[in-house]
């Protein structure tokens, strides 16, 4: 029987791993030949001293804090969770960077998305400041500690908060998928300092744009800088990578709403499939739009075009989007002869599950763009429907969005909130129905709402993980001020935790009063809540001494005031399976027997005999994975006869703690 490690997920052994698959003849032992594999890679390797290289105090220390193990685990809070039976969102309150470590083993390789927040570094911000020794008991000896920003005159500004970004984004990457998106959102404090973190911990290849977010007009003081002839900032930014480098990530394309009738678009097919131009065509099926045209010419002194028409005819707008069906543009289409369309002719061609509609003039093969293609629904503030165009990197106009923000979710909270509709159109934009999206800085919980309500237009089952440090609020801030109340009439702890989950709970009561109470089976707006804390096993401890470990395996491995529940979701973590898979509980000859997934079987019971065990395989016969305490068993000769006996029902894995 293969013992339970009571730690998270080993980078170190697992790079040594892969560099032995690559390189067999640079790894003996497990250790790797330095000298040998410089040879294996021949001139590649870097040998010169100065060579260019982005660097800080603490990076290596920062380097090593990304690889580190620990045996911290997640304890349920189910007072706290909406809906636990069935909801597979998670909300994790504690240190960011502890919470990535336990989560590897279980969530490796499974987000499809990661949108993050973090503090700017604008000299108010708070700081995460790490050290190598960090672990559980560190982290709950600093939440003691008041809260200090990384004020601007610190000799160490830059550095700090490069060492509280690397580890975290490195372990980020390590849980996308394959094909897994990555934002962060920035401003000019840090932006280029993190593109070269990112290029480092991704690589150069896989960073894939940035994009610049319109969160405030100039008005107001703004206007007043600017007469001053200062350059005001209007926006900030989202930089984006993918884990393989590629750079089509949209699984949804976006739409801005088009201002300007594109003049392209002047042919229109006949009733008879003949091409006209389009103002003749116009004018002869409908003489009141030929009418208002004059009059608007006379009007404004000129003769007006396309654009013109569309500028001040409402009429024309009419027109356009009646028969936007039929009006077009030529484009240019290679690789069809007159055999798939015969001179003089206009045919729908599929090629490649496409369809082309395609024209044969004199010989030449052309293409027929439709208007109806860019006409539709937009993804801008006012949802307009009308000519559109795809959206790009410029995100304009979201400080409309930014008027009624604080209060977004039925919870006026100011400090930093981002808009609901510009997380959800980046989750819309690169994320399929069942993914999951992390968001490791989720202050105020907009993430959370974004993903809901995303899942509640499209009835979908997009699933959310959220890492907050419980973050105690100022009573003496006025942007928290309300926040302060709110939870002081709640009797809640005043941290920014509290304000996440409240808001996640009056997101799920406006959304079922927005979209009906009859839609709530269609999307999950649920969560389940769980805290980062120390192991609940003696043994795993890393604060107990080998001795003192040895003593409480023979009595108690389980620490006090610790509960099933909490062993249970610790099993899991460190096995890795996810925290949201189904569980059933059943009793057998007094015995609590867990029933993980489809596939596991966990019974943390003394005494356990061979009978037992047979009526165990009797009971979950296609079960391959069981797990059980070491000293779990009546004897060693029941241990042993036990676990021939579970090889022989076709166990694949018998596992021990």
């Amino acid at each position: 029987m293969a013992k339970i490690d009571g730690k998270t997920y080993p980078f170190i052994e697992e790079n040594i791993k892969q560099l032995k698959k690559l390189f067999p003849e640079a790894v003996t032992e497990n250790k790797i030949d330095f000298a040998k594999l410089r040879l294996l890679l021949g001139d590649e390797v870097e040998t010169e001293e100065e060579r260019y290289e982005f660097t800080w105090k603490g990076k290596t220390e920062a380097i090593r804090l990304a690889q580190k193990q620990t045996t911290g685990t997640l304890r349920p809070k189910k007072g706290d969770s909406v809906d636990w039976d069935r909801t597979e969102n998670l909300y994790i309150e504690g240190d960011n960077l502890e919470v990535l470590r336990v989560l590897q083993t279980s969530y490796r390789n499974k987000i499809k998305m990661i949108y993050i927040d973090p503090p700017y570094n604008t000299g108010n911000d708070f700081i995460y400041r790490d050290d190598f020794r960090d672990n559980i008991s560190n982290y709950k000896e600093k939440m003691q500690e008041s809260y200090k920003s990384n004020a601007e005159t610190s000799g160490r500004f830059h550095t700090d908060w490069l060492n509280m970004m690397y580890p975290r984004i490195k372990l980020a990457k390590n849980l996308l998928t394959e094909d897994g998106v990555m934002f962060i959102s920035i401003d000019d404090n840090e932006q280029p300092n993190l593109r070269k973190i990112c290029d480092e911990i991704f690589g150069e290849e896989c960073f894939v744009t940035t994009l610049h977010v319109e969160m405030s007009a100039t008005q107001g003081m703004k206007v007043k800088a600017a007469q001053k002839g200062n350059i005001v900032k209007n926006t900030e930014y989202i930089l984006v990578y993918s884990k393989n480098g590629r750079k089509d990530i949209a699984e949804t394309i976006l739409y801005d709403y088009r201002e300007k009738y594109d003049t392209h678009y002047s042919k229109i097919l006949t009733e008879d499939g003949e091409i006209e131009n389009l103002v003749p065509y116009m004018f002869k099926k409908e003489p009141a739009i030929e009418k208002e045209i004059e009059a608007l010419s006379k009007q404004l002194n000129k003769r007006l075009n396309l654009q013109d028409m569309y500028d001040y005819s409402i009429l024309f707008r009419k027109f356009i989007d009646d028969y936007k069906g039929r009006i077009f543009r030529f484009d240019k289409v290679t690789g069809f002869t007159s055999e798939d369309v015969p001179e003089g002719e206009i045919r729908e061609v599929t090629r490649d599950g496409k369809t082309y509609l395609l024209c044969n003039k004199q010989g030449r093969i052309e293409q027929l763009l439709l208007l109806k293609d860019s006409f539709g629904y937009c993804d801008d503030f006012n949802q307009s429907y009308g000519l559109r165009k795809i959206r790009g990197d410029w995100w304009k106009e979201f400080y409309k969005d930014m008027g009624n923000v604080s209060k977004e979710g039925d919870m006026k909270f100011e400090n930093g909130k981002k808009p609901v509709r510009l997380i959800k159109q980046l989750i819309k934009m690169t994320t399929k129905p069942n993914d999951y999206v992390l968001d490791f800085f989720s202050g105020s919980a907009t993430t959370a709402h974004a993903v809901m309500e995303l899942n509640m237009e499209e009835e979908t089952k997009r699933k959310f993980i959220l890492v907050q440090l419980p973050e105690e609020l100022d009573e003496k801030d006025s942007k928290q001020k309300d926040a302060v109340q709110l939870l002081k009439k709640l009797g809640r702890p005043l941290n920014i935790c509290e304000i996440g989950k409240e808001r996640i709970r009056r997101a799920r009561k406006q959304l079922l009063k927005n979209f009906g109470e009859a839609s709530e089976g269609k999307a999950d707006l649920g969560f389940k809540v769980f805290f980062l804390d120390s192991t609940n096993f003696h043994h795993w401890d890393e604060e107990t001494e080998n001795v003192e470990r040895d003593l409480w395996q023979q009595l108690e491995i389980v620490k006090n005031n610790r509960t099933s529940d909490d062993v249970l979701f610790e099993i899991l973590l460190k096995t890795g399976i996810e925290l949201t898979v189904p569980i059933g509980e059943k009793e057998m000859d007094g015995k609590r027997i867990y029933s993980v997934g489809q596939d596991i079987v966990i019974c943390l019971e003394r005494d356990l005999t061979l009978d037992f065990m047979e009526k165990l395989l009797h009971h979950y016969p296609d079960r391959k994975r069981f797990i059980f305490y070491d000293e779990g068993f009546a004897n060693d000769t029941v241990r042993i006869n036990g676990e021939q006996l579970f090889h022989r029902h076709g166990a694949k894995q018998l596992l021990v703690i």
